[in-house]
């Protein structure tokens, strides 16, 4: 029996976020709710294959310790433009002024360890098959 690791969901929210004041609850859009089958053999290049296919640094994940049997949530969030992009040092200065509007992003994505073994060939036996 062998162990991976799957993500099997993921979940972006945005909302404005204004420097001096915090994010703006009322402008809350959920912009991207889809099933991923994303599979690695650790928890590691998990967050590695995520990070490559949603174009994420996912350097530090916030984990929902609420279940009481494990994590199956993970977060992340960082600051975008409006184009998705994240702001450079010129962009964040302007936000901190004021002249730039940038967005809180949340990112949650579902996860699960799998122990993946062969199905047995009892299994078979309501089913039509041949050998």
């Amino acid at each position: 029996m062998k162990t991976v690791f799957a993500c099997t969901f993921i979940e972006k929210r945005a909302q404005e976020d204004d420097f001096s004041h915090g994010c703006d609850p009322d402008t809350l859009v959920v912009t991207m709710q889809e099933r991923v089958s994303i599979t690695a053999p650790s928890l590691p290049e998990l967050l590695q294959q995520i990070g490559r296919t949603y174009c994420l640094d996912l350097d530090d994940v916030w984990i929902d310790d609420d279940d009481t049997d494990g994590v199956r949530r993970i977060s992340y969030n960082r600051l975008e433009l409006a184009n998705c992009d994240e702001p450079d040092k010129r962009q964040l200065g302007l936000w901190k002024r004021g002249k730039l509007t940038l967005y809180l992003v949340d990112f949650d994505f579902c996860i699960e360890q799998r122990q993946v073994c062969a199905v047995p060939v009892d299994a078979f036996q309501n089913v039509k098959h041949h050998r």
